[in-house]
């Protein structure tokens, strides 16, 4: 499961008859919309500390990020799985802001 390139942090709270997964969570949308990935969603872990993740329910990937004092999250991106195995793939991961379609402003 391959996040998007360009994605949307959004204030947007999953509801009831959406995805289970999604359900009083912060929505992570695609910008550039290559169709729906599964149940993407967003938490406020700590202070600086922001966790978003893809899952279907038996697979994903998951970004652990720390914001920079340049409003820069970075930190790493894992794939996992229910099914047990030796590693997990993981690689370094960052997200910044970027300007969004019909705004002046970074979002």
């Amino acid at each position: 499961m391959t996040p998007p390139d360009t994605l949307r942090l959004t204030e947007e709270v999953g509801e009831a008859e959406g995805s289970r997964f999604e359900k009083g969570r912060n929505l992570v949308r695609p910008v550039i919309d290559g169709g729906r990935t599964p149940s993407p969603y967003w938490i406020h872990e700590s202070a600086g500390v922001i966790r978003v993740l893809w899952t279907n329910g038996f697979s994903g990937t998951r970004l652990e990020l720390t914001a920079t004092e340049h409003g820069i999250l970075t930190g790493v991106a894992e794939a996992f799985t229910d099914v047990v195995g030796p590693t997990r793939p993981r690689t370094e991961a960052m997200l910044r802001p970027v300007r969004c379609p019909g705004t002046l402003e970074p979002r």
